[in-house]
């Protein structure tokens, strides 16, 4: 037997058992649930035919709270979208770096940094740079963050403060996220458009840490986005700049104590070896391992030099 339910503006809910008593109540103000699915309904609520369930209040609750979650995202949505389709001579008004933001184009390839002849075509499609990630004004950058995706320290909380409230007000939607996951939002008042949220290992479990990497670029093809920038502290030091563009950070080494020449290791190999198709060599334009200590710096040159010069 299907069961309907009506949560109405009072936060009242009824139950009716039969065809006949939906129709009688498609006129009201309130919304019908109808085998869990919502259907929108208006004009006068006839509660005659209706009995009011005994567990109304916790149902009450629990569709209150759905709508709630639904008016939420429209917001985070329509925010979003606002700085989104902002020009972008606007939009820069609003950055927490002011004028001091980075283009794409001020970040030089690694065969510009040196000389190289090996694998000079896979050259071309990585950068390293030193600097603050949120002055990175390219389509994505990737966070390194707790898998609670709330405001942490670190990267993670630079992050945040640069992108403004709204930031962590969207992470919350998001559920979390486990170790070697990823999950996309919007950059709101970054320079970046998006964030890529991904959960470094805390057990030191380099699969863990090459799983972060590998559903960063994923979700950038998903996306089809035009520039990435990943820093994952303990977290990891990846930035990627695709067609997709995508800057990482060093995921995996702050914090979570995660060697940081295991873990340079780890996030050039990884996107190598992503880059080997056909199809993710086209998608992606810049990889940008995005560091910040002079110790980072030196292991990324090392191991780029290692990898593109004989």
């Amino acid at each position: 037997m299907s069961l309907y339910f009506i949560f109405t503006m009072r936060n009242c809910l009824y139950k009716f058992e039969n065809h006949n008593h939906a129709q009688e109540v498609m006129n009201s103000d309130g919304m019908i649930f109808w085998n869990n699915k919502i259907m929108n309904v208006h004009g006068k609520l006839k509660r005659k035919s209706l009995r009011i369930i005994s567990n109304f209040q916790l149902e009450a609750v629990k569709i209150s709270k759905h709508i709630s979650f639904v008016r939420k995202m429209a917001h985070y949505s329509a925010v979003s979208e606002q700085f989104l389709n902002m020009p972008l001579a606007e939009k820069r008004k609003f950055y927490a770096c002011g004028n001091n933001f980075v283009t794409l184009e001020n970040i030089p390839t690694v065969d510009k940094m040196f000389h190289c002849d090996r694998n000079v075509e896979l050259a071309k499609k990585f950068s390293l740079w030193q600097g603050d990630i949120t002055s990175l004004e390219i389509n994505a950058i990737v966070n390194a963050a707790n898998s609670a995706l709330r405001v942490g320290g670190g990267v993670d909380g630079a992050i945040h403060r640069a992108a403004g409230k709204e930031l962590s007000k969207e992470t919350a939607t998001l559920g979390g996220c486990a170790p070697g996951c990823a999950k996309i939002t919007h950059g709101y008042r970054l320079p970046a458009k998006y964030v890529i949220h991904t959960v470094g290992p805390t057990d030191g479990n380099p699969e863990t840490l090459k799983s972060c990497y590998k559903n960063c670029f994923d979700i950038c093809n998903k996306k089809a986005l035009k520039s990435i920038v990943m820093k994952i502290d303990v977290y990891y030091k990846i930035c990627v700049n695709l067609k997709i563009f995508k800057a990482f950070p060093c995921v995996g080494t702050g914090i979570y104590g995660f060697p940081n020449d295991k873990a340079c290791e780890i996030a050039v190999t990884t996107a190598l070896e992503w880059l080997k198709t056909t199809e993710n060599m086209e998608t992606m334009n810049r990889i940008i391992f995005c560091v910040f200590l002079d110790l980072d710096k030196n292991l990324y040159m090392e191991k780029l030099k290692e990898i593109f010069t004989s």
